[in-house]
């Protein structure tokens, strides 16, 4: 999983190659990858859902106490539901719906002492994950974040180089505009 991780710096690809290889060691129906913007979650990533489209961009406020996503980032722990809907009710509406989710397992994704999300897994059947699968998903998750912090300061120093060049053409511009004027 580390060497797949590592085998990109593009974020979507990253976010691709995360759940692909998580599945391979956790198993799950529908997952995603959710980053952490000030006091929400934002799902940026996602695979199994049959309405992914729906789901990207989705935010859950941290502070409401109406989704388990908030309880993983206070307490940087992973979270197993054995059957979520009946514990929150947001799993029985809005897009999540159309997943038909029993069993969730979220994990934190920290990134040394800082924490940048979560990855949460979804089972169709009730009381699936256990501390096993937790364990596993964490220490996956742990390496998820590093390599999503690289795809992250990659695109950013890719942005800052492009601001730059396109400075430098200005600057171009206004020495050849000077010079044709004297």
């Amino acid at each position: 999983a580390t060497q797949a991780l590592s085998s990109t710096l593009d974020l979507q690809q990253v976010f691709d190659l995360i759940l692909r290889e998580l599945q391979r060691a956790v198993p799950y129906d529908s997952a995603s990858v959710q980053q952490l913007k000030g006091e929400r979650l934002e799902v940026i990533g996602g695979h199994g859902f049959p309405n992914l489209e729906e789901l990207l961009g989705v935010n859950f406020d941290m502070t409401a106490g109406d989704n388990p996503n908030g309880e993983v980032i206070r307490t940087r722990i992973p979270l197993i539901l054995e059957d979520a809907p009946t514990t929150y009710e947001a799993f029985r509406r809005g897009p999540h719906a159309a997943a038909i989710i029993r069993s969730w397992l979220g994990v934190p994704l920290l990134f040394g002492d800082r924490l940048i999300g979560i990855i949460a897994l979804d089972k169709q059947e009730p009381n699936f994950y256990t501390g096993e699968h937790a364990r596993l998903a964490l220490a996956f998750a742990a390496q998820a974040a590093v390599a999503i912090e690289n795809a992250r300061l990659f695109e950013s120093l890719r942005d800052s180089q492009a601001r730059f060049a396109g400075i430098l053409d200005i600057s171009a511009e206004a020495i050849i505009s000077i010079d044709e004027t004297q």
